[in-house]
């Protein structure tokens, strides 16, 4: 990973827990960005899931949400309910300006 790369990671992260305030997006608890904290995909980040709807889309931060612990991240996962996953990639494609 590039020097480049690390600080647009590290902006979207820091644009994911801002958005929720520093809460956790599955419990509501607080998050410290700095300990157990995540960045949890919506739509799971799988080697299937890239080659299908693409990176862009992946790593969109409205496919991220903040999570404080491996089982909210968990709880964010909406791989099994289609029409979710139907309607947020529509919605990152309309941002994208693919749509």
């Amino acid at each position: 990973m590039t020097e480049r790369q690390a600080h647009e990671v590290q902006d979207t992260r820091q644009y994911v827990f801002a958005r929720a305030r520093y809460k956790c997006e599955s419990c509501g608890l607080y998050v410290n960005r700095y300990g157990t904290a995540q960045v949890a995909h919506r739509i799971p980040q799988t080697r299937r899931n890239i080659l299908k709807y693409g990176r862009r889309v992946i790593h969109h931060p409205l496919n991220l949400a903040a999570a404080c612990c491996l089982e909210c991240n968990a709880a964010v996962d909406i791989r099994n309910h289609p029409i979710e996953i139907a309607a947020l990639v529509k919605k990152i494609r309309q941002a994208l300006g693919e749509e």
